[in-house]
């Protein structure tokens, strides 16, 4: 073999790698390093829940009516999709505690007016992965009633079943975020 078919071999063969090589980096599934999680949206909207805009609404006052989410889960940055809204026609507003089978209350959410609905919030401390059953109370108090020093005039009970996928915890940034919770 001449030493210019031997080049020439070489170049050949460089060039085939080189094209293998672009041609494998154009089809292989890229992987994008994740940027920061936005938090999750804990504030109260008016409205109503997103998908749930043609529910009936409470067309007797004396009545209470809400809507709240039985299946919870926790998202990777350790926020709670309680999806809970005060339904229209009410003429209360609302507060609801989340509490274990121990008796530690996970979360206690803001208060939620009528026509209101809440998406997320972040519990004061996240449970290890796991499924746990919960108590949800739904704290009625009558407009000019203060919950911050006043009982509520009614309190209503429900169960709910809290999933902790394994990778779930708390950022310190959503965790000194979070309102703390109501007694």
């Amino acid at each position: 073999m001449t030493a210019v078919k031997k080049i020439g071999s070489a170049l050949l063969i460089a060039a085939a790698a080189v094209g293998i090589g672009l041609a494998l980096a154009l089809f292989m599934p890229q992987s994008v390093a994740p940027g920061p999680t936005p938090p999750a949206d804990t504030a109260i909207h008016s409205g109503r829940l997103p998908g749930y805009e043609n529910a009936p609404v409470n067309t007797t006052p004396e009545y209470f009516w809400y809507l709240y989410n039985g299946s919870l889960s926790a998202a990777a940055d350790g926020s709670i999709a309680v999806m809970l809204e005060n339904t229209p026609g009410n003429e209360c507003s609302m507060r609801v505690r989340y509490t274990m089978a121990d008796d530690t209350i996970l979360l206690t959410t803001p208060i939620i007016g009528v026509g209101e609905h809440l998406l997320y919030a972040y519990p004061e401390v996240l449970p290890q992965p796991g499924n746990y059953p919960l108590t949800v109370t739904i704290q009625v108090y009558h407009t000019g009633q203060d919950p911050a020093t006043e009982e509520p005039f009614a309190t209503y009970t429900e169960q709910a079943q809290l999933t902790i996928p394994k990778g779930a915890a708390l950022t310190q940034k959503e965790a000194e975020s979070s309102p703390p919770a109501a007694a």
